[in-house]
């Protein structure tokens, strides 16, 4: 086996999912890719929490299988323009990796080699076995599973995995932003929603950390596009852009986004939790995909944090616990979408739960002042004096989304899918100076400095709204017809 097999398998098993479920325009390329390096995570997640051979030959047969099976049910609507979508990606991705192999750009940290080691591991199915309470705790599962499959032609990463996935969230992106203004109720110009998807794709390439990440061995960005394909899946389901055919696809996008999110990262369940919220209190979404991501959420907390808490025993503490009881009270809770008031009552719950955030945040800041004001120090000197290495990406980026998002969130409700989770995630950030070792510190090494691109993209997809958040009059509404109302079918 060798890399171009990998990602080739990677990238027409999540195409042939997608498709299956009823994505059959051209975002099903970039998208299929994303979901495919999501089912990799997912599976490994899945065979670790049971017990079962993490090897990269058994997830790579799986995540085979489940493309497979996905191309059989829809063999009769496979069409010439499909044969040629899979060659001409097939052969795109070749060419792609033979020149990030030779490119041989790498960004490494010693964290790096602790998930290179968690990788092993589970390419030896000894994870279980020999992971320490570091690899569980900090490192978890999201670049060690992608990782692993390197093992599968002897080597000990992938080196185009991280580069392409950078590559499928801009082409995610610019779908996502040419889809929702294009369906508009009032449909707006097909150039502004091309303009508006380009130009978010470009401004976040122009972003030297997203670079940066785009080929650098951690999680941060596969989290960053988890989140993204959350905040944008349910951007669609929410503001109803898609046709009946097509929720289905996107609802499992974001289900295998939250498990992607949970697993990547010790605040994972909590950027997962606030950006779920939205769009599960919203009454555009049906009571089947509210329940299908609540139990997914659910199960996902409850089966990675407490597979981690039930292997370190005693040993486990309360980063581990905390989320596995949160999970199986997700669980619990989750026939109470059937309550006719919930959705109802959905501005108010935002406003509680973001309440509650800042209620909580102020009592640990006047109880534990000191770290929160040199974490505050420390975060001005890397993202406005330089020391981060974001240069003034980030002093341009923020107000640009407040403006966006504000102009945004006046004429696209549904905007504030991304929005919440945005504007929490300052809140979300700072709350973990309480639950950690010590404050965030000065240089680009810092883990909130090297967390900020998890919501970079949630940002900029949020410029991208208000960029074509624009009414036009005269253009026919006969849109709305076509693509709003499903949802309550």
């Amino acid at each position: 086996m060798s890399e171009f097999v990998v990602i080739v398998l990677v990238h027409l098993s999540g195409w042939a999912l997608l498709r299956a479920l009823g994505l059959r325009d051209w975002g099903a390329v970039p998208l299929g890719f994303i979901a495919g390096v999501f089912g990799v995570i997912v599976l490994t997640f899945a065979f670790v929490v049971a017990g079962a051979d993490t090897t990269p030959s058994s997830v790579l047969t799986a995540l085979a299988l489940v493309g497979g099976v996905a191309l059989v049910l829809q063999r009769r609507v496979l069409d010439a323009a499909a044969y040629l979508t899979v060659a001409a990606t097939s052969v795109g991705l070749v060419g792609a990796v033979v020149v990030l192999r030779e490119a041989h750009v790498v960004s490494y940290h010693i964290d790096s080699f602790r998930y290179l080691m968690s990788a092993t591991l589970l390419a030896s199915n000894t994870f279980g076995e020999f992971a320490t309470a570091n690899l569980l705790t900090k490192r978890m599962l999201v670049t060690p599973a992608m990782h692993s499959l390197a093992h599968a032609y002897g080597e000990h990463y992938v080196r185009s995995l991280t580069p392409l996935l950078a590559i499928a969230c801009l082409g995610a992106l610019t779908y996502v932003l040419v889809t929702y203004h294009s369906r508009a109720a009032t449909r707006r110009p097909v150039a502004i929603a091309w303009l508006a998807g380009v130009l978010a794709a470009a401004l976040l390439l122009s972003i030297n950390r997203y670079v940066f990440h785009a080929v650098y061995i951690n999680a941060h960005l596969t989290v960053g596009a988890a989140l993204l394909m959350t905040a944008a899946g349910g951007l669609l389901l929410v503001g109803q852009r898609l046709t009946r055919h097509e929720r289905p696809a996107v609802t499992v996008l974001v289900a295998l986004s939250l498990a992607v999110t949970i697993v990547g990262r010790p605040e994972g369940f909590l950027f997962a939790g606030i950006a779920l919220l939205p769009i599960v209190l919203a009454r555009e979404v049906t009571l089947r995909e509210r329940a299908l991501l609540t139990i997914v959420y659910g199960a996902s907390m409850l089966g990675w944090h407490g597979y981690v808490w039930l292997t370190l025993g005693s040993r486990a503490t309360l980063e581990s616990i905390g989320p596995a009881v949160l999970g199986a009270l997700v669980l619990l809770a989750a026939p109470l979408h059937t309550l006719p008031g919930l959705t109802t009552a959905r501005r108010v719950l935002l406003t509680v739960v973001f309440l509650a955030l800042t209620v909580t945040f102020s009592g640990f800041s006047v109880l534990r002042f000191d770290p929160l004001q040199r974490s505050l120090v420390a975060t001005y000197q890397n993202v406005v004096a330089g020391a981060g290495g974001w240069g003034l990406s980030l002093l341009m980026l923020a107000p640009l989304a407040v403006v966006a998002g504000t102009v945004a969130l006046r004429r696209e409700p549904s905007a504030d899918v991304v929005w919440y989770p945005l504007a929490s995630s300052p809140l979300l950030f700072f709350l973990l100076v309480f639950l950690r070792e010590g404050a965030f510190r000065v240089g680009d090494g810092d883990s909130l400095n090297r967390m900020l691109i998890q919501v970079v993209p949630l940002a900029v997809l949020l410029v991208g709204i208000g960029i074509g958040a624009t009414r036009t009059p005269g253009l026919a509404d006969a849109a709305e017809g076509s693509f709003k109302g499903e949802a309550d079918a």
